[in-house]
């Protein structure tokens, strides 16, 4: 895991993978932070011709949704596009400055 663990309202949410590109991309999970079943799932995976890719960062809400970089979440992991992010966002990312490219 990559990332950060955000426990928002009861769940658990967590990012596993390096990159959307590789190993068949990010999965981000909710769990019942009580019971640790699986309550929410989504994958990020982008081809390689595609510039619209993603990386794992600081998990950060406002209660209502999810923000990971520049990607936005409702709280059962359906992205959105909000028209402002109302949480605290970074173009770069907000974990350390060395990213594992490839």
């Amino acid at each position: 895991m990559h990332g950060s663990v955000l426990i928002v309202n009861g769940t658990v949410y967590f990012a596993a993978g390096y990159t959307s590109y590789l190993d068949g991309g990010i999965r981000l999970y909710g769990l019942d932070a009580v019971t640790g079943e699986v309550k929410h799932r989504t994958t990020l995976s982008s081809d390689g011709a595609s510039k619209d890719g993603a990386m794992p960062d600081v998990l950060v809400s406002d209660g209502k949704s999810i923000t990971m970089r520049m990607r936005h979440y409702d709280l059962s992991l359906k992205e959105t596009k909000p028209p402002r992010p109302a949480t605290m966002i970074a173009s770069t990312g907000l974990l350390e400055d060395c990213w594992g490219h490839r």
